[in-house]
């Protein structure tokens, strides 16, 4: 006899806010349905937009782990003879990030979090050094080289970075154009878009910095540049973040561009083509924009007599490597005065004025620095 008994459908739990993991573990018990037409439901809903950008998303999650765990380990791909292992565990990760990142932009372009996602394993690709590589200009036809991972998220960044701020997108002309991001006519005030374009900002600096091909001179000017809006100029819309948040930006900042203006250290290979000799006004012009980012920060995070005698140095390494006609001499002490004239305006903003610009007996730093403006001005007439 027949059984005339109905399977009685499983009762629908209540909506809740599912996770990456439950809605996975919903798409596999969809896959377990045995008739023809169920297999081909679950066939479409394996291939929709809702289930391509849930297995992108724990696709990213997984090799942004990989990564985490590379980070923790210590490993530095510019440590003498880093682990293979791990290399390729980096490599396979960053590429895995980058072609779901394609997917997740593609399926939802105006997502915050992905931008969110791209920005935290840029910072461990920086973390780990991965910019060896890193080629100043673009290529037409192959923009970064291969090994190149942490420079190659930059462009689009950039690029999503503007449609969220409701900047025109434009081309940058070179890669030093991925230094700036151009201003709204609008205050931003999102706090979301704001750490985005600001942990942006510092990366794309440490990258710059820390390619083996980099011109000082061409950097300097970048970031001298009136229309290129870099960190520094990015600074008063970043008020509203934490405090300590910004203070690790601007010391971060300080650091590479002091290690890059004072190294003397040989590229780990021979440029195909010849790199451009620093000069004495791009080295001094470097220094006096690092010295800028650290007066920005906080009190306490800066010692008043180390930062006043860092200035004294810089200018007077600057002067000294300066060639002894008086013309060039000349351009030389106005642009020394003209710097120092922004260090002390910009330290009058600080909160803590009094102990930093203080001229007693424990502020050496700050007397010397105001000695050596003093003689400079004389120089030319002041």
């Amino acid at each position: 006899m027949a059984s005339t008994s109905r399977r009685i459908p499983p009762k629908q739990p209540a909506k809740t806010r599912a996770n990456a993991d439950q809605l996975a573990n919903d798409l596999a018990k969809k896959l377990t349905i045995g008739t023809a037409k169920g297999k081909q439901k679950a066939s479409n809903e394996a291939t929709s937009p809702k289930s391509t950008k849930l297995e992108s998303m724990r696709s990213i999650n997984a090799a942004s782990q990989a990564l985490s765990t590379a980070v923790q380990s210590g490993w530095k791909n510019s440590s003498t003879n880093p682990s293979k292992v791990t290399l390729n565990t980096v490599n396979s990760s960053a590429k895995e990030v980058t072609r779901h990142l394609e997917t997740l932009r593609r399926l939802c372009p105006g997502d915050i979090d992905v931008e969110r996602a791209a920005a935290s394993v840029l910072g461990k690709l920086v973390a780990l050094e991965m910019v060896r590589y890193y080629c100043l200009r673009r290529c037409p036809t192959k923009p970064f080289r291969q090994h190149d991972l942490a420079s190659s998220f930059l462009p689009d960044m950039h690029c999503r970075l503007l449609n969220f701020l409701h900047v025109q997108v434009t081309e940058p002309a070179s890669n030093l154009g991925l230094l700036s991001i151009p201003e709204p006519l609008s205050r931003p005030t999102d706090p979301v878009i704001l750490n985005l374009v600001s942990t942006y900002l510092m990366h794309a600096l440490i990258l710059a910095t820390r390619n083996e091909r980099s011109s000082v001179v061409e950097l300097a000017t970048a970031l001298d540049a009136p229309a290129h809006r870099t960190l520094l100029h990015w600074l008063p819309h970043f008020s509203t973040l934490p405090t300590k948040h910004v203070d690790s930006l601007l010391t971060r900042a300080y650091s590479c561009l002091t290690k890059m203006s004072s190294s003397t250290e040989k590229p780990l290979s021979k440029p195909k083509t010849p790199s451009v000799a620093p000069s004495p006004q791009s080295l001094f012009s470097l220094r006096m924009y690092a010295l800028q980012c650290l007066i920005h920060t906080s009190s306490g995070i800066i010692e008043a007599n180390t930062f006043w005698d860092q200035a004294t140095k810089s200018a007077f390494i600057f002067a000294k490597s300066t060639t002894s006609t008086d013309t060039t001499e000349d351009d030389t002490t106005r642009s020394i005065l003209a710097r120092f004239d922004t260090l002390s305006e910009l330290a009058t903003r600080r909160q803590d004025v009094e102990a930093f610009m203080a001229t007693d007996e424990t502020s050496k730093g700050f007397i010397a620095f105001c000695d050596q403006w003093a003689s400079f001005a004389k120089m030319v007439g002041f």
